[in-house]
This record gives structure tokens, C-alpha cells and sequence, in this order.
């Protein structure tokens, strides 16, 4: 994502501004990218599972709120504290547009990056989604349907007489 793309989300990367700007993060669309690389890493997909029940709260809302504060520090340098799995935090970090290093440190890890550089892509590999996993996606986009009936499409469901789409 171009750097004009952080901007749009509400982050100015680097500390020229910071989060707000009246634009809601998308962590839904974050979870994704950073799911995506937990997977292609052959992290556990426990930590996934466990962060999709945690919902409404947990590290979905959390993490990308915490890389927003992170990418807002005009010190290209700072220290992530210990709340999340590690291999959830290093799937979030990977999954930003631009190079950001993983240091331990004493209470967490250390985050250094570097806007100019591009985020290496993630390794193209095969990826098994666990069955746990995969149910409970499943469940998730189950809740976003709308069943097919009248009640329904009286509710504005559906495309009704003109599907122009």
C-alpha cells in the first residue's frame, strides 16, 4: 500500500500526524492480511482462532490499533509490549507495507522500520486452513447472509425487480 494509503485509514506513517482524522480502522481488512501471512509462515493457527473468539474485544480490534500509536512515533523505534501472542504481533508487523524489523527486547519486542522500503511480499505457498479455522470463518460469514423471504426483501433485502449489478 502506498504511503497516501496509510494516510487514507487514518495513519500518517512515520509521526507526520498521527491516527484520527474521523476515519475508523479497518481491522477487519488488517486481520486479513496479517491471517494470510500467519498462515503462509506456518504459524498456529490457534493464535487465530483464538483472536476471532475473542470477539468483540481481543487482539483483532487491539493490534491494528497499537500499529497505528506504533507508526505514528516519529522515532521509526519503538517497543511493542508483550499482550499478544508473538507469532500473532510478528504476522501483524509483516503484513505492513513497508520493512519493519522484530528486536527482543527486555518487555517486549522492538519495532524498527523504514518507510521508504517496501514490505517483502509473503512466500507463495499452499496453504491447509484447519478445520477449526475454516468453521469458524464459516460461522462469521454465516451472520452476514440474509435468508431468502419476503419478510426479507420487505426489509430492503436483495436486488429486488432491477439487478443491475
Amino acid at each position: 500500500m502506498p504511503r497516501d494509503g496509510l494516510a487514507k485509514r487514518g495513519v500518517e506513517p512515520c509521526g507526520k500526524g498521527g491516527a484520527g482524522g474521523g476515519r475508523a480502522p479497518a481491522q477487519a481488512e488488517d486481520f486479513g492480511r496479517a491471517a494470510l501471512r500467519h498462515l503462509v509462515a506456518h504459524r498456529p493457527s490457534a493464535d487465530l482462532v483464538a483472536a476471532l473468539a475473542a470477539l468483540p474485544g481481543g487482539p483483532i480490534l487491539a493490534l491494528p490499533l497499537a500499529m497505528m500509536r506504533l507508526l505514528a512515533d516519529p522515532g521509526r523505534d519503538a517497543i511493542l509490549p508483550d499482550p499478544f501472542p508473538e507469532p500473532l504481533l510478528r504476522s501483524y508487523v509483516e503484513a505492513q507495507p513497508f520493512a519493519i524489523a522484530l528486536h527482543p527486547a527486555a518487555t517486549g519486542l522492538r519495532a524498527v522500520w523504514d518507510c521508504e522500503t517496501p514490505a517483502a511480499p509473503p512466500e507463495a505457498s499452499r496453504i491447509d486452513l484447519p478445520e477449526s479455522l475454516r468453521a469458524l470463518l464459516q460461522t462469521y460469514a454465516d451472520r452476514l447472509l440474509v435468508p431468502e423471504s419476503d419478510r426479507s426483501r420487505l426489509g430492503g433485502a436483495g436486488a429486488g425487480l432491477s439487478d443491475n449489478d
